[in-house]
């Protein structure tokens, strides 16, 4: 066939010299600075538990409330959480502010009152980072 003459150049296959590479590889850079769990400061995390029941097996499950939530429970507003998954269930969680004791418990377990695996209502703040 003989040779072929290209009348445009072919760009290179790497992109590190473009715009987008180089606004990536700050959000990259700024992204990787942050603690915990890459997105979120780890001073803006709560860690809590609803606590164990023997109901079931002896389980308990973990969730995580972030600063906005627990601001949002001190000022007796109502705040709806996920658990982790233990012993092959989670619970949905409408967490609120007990004025009378101070504590934070849940409303609702899976939209009952009462949790059906009678997990007990005040939630465990295992770390408070705020």
């Amino acid at each position: 066939v003989g040779s072929v003459r290209l009348r445009y150049p072919i760009p290179p296959i790497h992109g590190e010299g473009s715009t987008v590479w180089k606004e990536l590889y700050v959000v990259k850079q700024q992204l990787s600075q942050l603690q915990g769990s890459g997105s979120v400061p780890a001073s803006n995390l709560y860690q809590a538990q609803l606590q164990p029941t023997s109901v079931g097996g002896l389980h308990y499950h973990e969730f995580t409330l972030y600063q906005q939530d627990f601001n949002l429970i001190s000022n007796s507003q109502i705040v709806t959480v996920s658990t982790s998954l233990s012993n092959g269930h989670s619970h949905v969680l409408d967490l609120a502010l007990n004025a009378t004791s101070g504590n934070v418990e849940y409303l609702t377990c899976n939209g009952a009152p009462v949790c059906p695996d009678l997990h007990p209502k005040v939630i465990k703040f295992l770390s408070s980072s705020g």
